[in-house]
C-alpha cells in the first residue's frame, strides 16, 4: 500500500499515517499497521508524576504556605453539596460565559428545580474568577467533575481533579480562597466515603 501525505506519528516504522487513521482500534484503518508508543517522544506541557501523598487539601495548603505573598490564602474544600469552577479568563468585568448561564439551566434540570441555584463569584490568586454553586443535594465528585468541566472550568484542573480522585486521594476537588471569604469549616480535611 502506498504511503499516505502525512507522517505518522504513531507508527515505530515511520511509515506516512494520519493519527486519525488509528481513532478507534488501534489498528491503522488505511495499512494495517498497530499504534505503539514506544520509541516515541511527544511534547507535553503539563507532566505529572507520582503523587506521593493521600489528601490534597494537605498537599495544596503546603505549597500555599511556601510563598510568603500568599499568607492571605487558604485551600477551600468542596462541600458534599457544592461544585467549585475556576475560569482561568482574564476579565474585570467579571462576566459569565454564555456556556456557564445555559449549562446552569441544565444544572437546574438535573436537581428537576425551577429556580435558579445560588452561587458566590470571587477572584482567584490569578488574574481568574471562581464560582462556588450551592447544590440542593449532595453530588459524587466525579458527576461534580463533568458539570464542572462542562461549564467551562479549567481543563487541565478538572483532568487532574479525576486523577485525584481515581487514585483515592482525599479531598479532590477546591480552590484556593482569601481566608477572608472561607468560613473555618470549609478548610477542614473533608474524609472521604468508603
Amino acid at each position: 500500500m502506498e504511503p499516505h501525505n502525512t507522517l505518522c506519528l504513531l507508527s515505530p516504522s515511520g511509515h506516512s499515517c494520519s493519527e486519525f487513521d488509528y481513532y478507534s482500534t488501534g489498528e491503522c484503518q488505511r495499512c494495517g499497521a498497530v499504534y505503539s508508543q514506544e520509541g516515541m517522544e511527544a511534547p507535553v506541557k503539563y507532566e505529572i508524576g507520582p503523587w506521593h501523598y493521600d489528601d490534597e487539601a494537605v498537599a495544596a495548603q503546603k505549597k500555599l504556605d511556601l510563598y510568603p505573598e500568599h499568607y492571605d490564602w487558604t485551600v477551600k474544600v468542596a462541600a458534599p453539596c457544592e461544585l467549585q469552577i475556576d475560569f482561568d479568563r482574564k476579565s474585570e468585568k467579571h462576566e459569565l460565559p454564555t456556556r456557564f448561564k445555559n449549562c446552569m439551566k441544565l444544572l437546574q434540570q438535573r436537581f428537576n428545580v425551577t429556580e435558579p441555584l445560588p452561587y458566590k463569584m470571587s477572584k482567584s490568586k490569578g488574574m481568574g474568577t471562581h464560582i462556588t454553586i450551592t447544590l440542593p443535594a449532595a453530588m459524587d465528585d466525579l458527576e461534580k467533575v463533568a458539570w464542572q468541566a462542562v461549564m467551562g472550568s479549567d481543563r487541565i484542573r478538572e483532568g487532574l481533579n479525576i486523577l485525584r480522585i481515581k487514585r483515592g486521594i482525599k479531598n479532590p476537588i477546591l480552590l484556593f480562597a482569601r481566608k477572608s471569604e472561607v468560613e473555618p469549616t470549609q478548610t477542614v480535611r473533608r474524609i472521604k466515603d468508603g
